[in-house]
């Protein structure tokens, strides 16, 4: 019965390596197939516009679409702990610029509160 059971175990733990390890190599195909095709617009201008009803999501969908950002998890998390509010415009984009300075450059400082004034 132990046997069987460690048998099992052994079998299931390499087809679970063989799905993992096929899940990676497409990941990695797929990620370095657009690289090579980013390479060659990179410095592109893309024009994108950010309405005031549009969400981090909403903006993330048009920046992927656009090819401005890989990742719109990570352009979202990086919008969130920023602490900034979208700004509504338009915004003529290079391709190859960071997710970072993409974030910088399509927000706005959030307004703090102020304190009361005390006598």
């Amino acid at each position: 019965m132990i046997r069987i059971l460690v048998q099992s175990l052994k079998v299931m733990t390499i087809a679970l390596t063989a799905v993992l390890v096929l899940f990676g190599s497409v990941r990695a195909f797929d990620y370095y197939r657009d690289q090579a095709v980013a390479e060659g617009r990179i410095g592109k201008s893309v024009v994108v516009t950010i309405r005031s009803k549009d969400d981090s999501g909403a903006v993330s969908d048009k920046l992927s679409d656009a090819g401005l950002i890989n990742s719109k998890t990570y352009f979202e998390m990086l919008l969130r702990f920023s602490g900034k509010d979208l700004k509504p415009a338009s915004y003529t984009l290079k391709i190859g610029t960071s997710t970072r300075t993409i974030v910088d450059l399509i927000t706005t400082e959030r307004a703090k509160p102020r304190s009361p004034i005390r006598n």
